[in-house]
């Protein structure tokens, strides 16, 4: 008889996951400065933007895992969100954000990867809610916009994936 692991890597078996650590290692393409990833990986998880895959990893000496089908893609837009100026805390728009770029990746994906894929986050100049637009093939910003951050998903997906092997 041989003896065999019990252990599994995530608490739903056959789902794989990854530690703040390992999503920040491959998120280094497009945040090299891990540290920092990590930390805000931490913050956007306090902040509900970012879900661990159960919540009975939580407490002292604990690791969180993540589904890794989805967590790295949402950690790199949102580390664009950042760089684009806009604070990343809890807000409606960023969770339908990240549902509307998930939703187009898996588009994207299924069309061969090889198109063009803009986020377009605008602001109206009277303020309220900001609006969300995914645009394919080319940038096409709201011109009612007071303000319009244009974020290129594709560069994003591809950059990953390149560093994903």
């Amino acid at each position: 008889m041989e003896a065999k692991s019990l252990t599994v890597s995530s608490p739903f078996l056959g789902t794989p996951t990854l530690t703040v650590g390992q999503i920040a290692e491959q998120l280094s393409p497009v945040a090299p400065d891990q540290a920092t990833t990590r930390e805000r990986i931490r913050h956007w998880t306090r902040e509900g933007l970012l879900l661990p895959i159960a919540s009975h990893h939580s407490g002292t000496g604990k690791r969180r895992q993540y589904d890794a089908s989805s967590v790295v893609y949402d950690a790199a837009i949102l580390i664009a969100v950042a760089g684009a100026g806009l604070h990343v805390i809890t807000q409606q728009y960023l969770l339908d954000v990240l549902s509307m770029a998930r939703d187009a990746r898996h588009k994207w994906d299924r069309a061969g990867s090889r198109g063009k894929l803009f986020l377009e986050i605008s602001h109206k100049a009277g303020g309220g809610d900001p609006v969300i637009a995914i645009h394919e093939d080319a940038v096409k910003c709201d011109p009612d916009a007071g303000l319009s951050i244009v974020i290129n998903l594709a560069r994003i997906y591809k950059e990953l994936r390149t560093s994903d092997g």
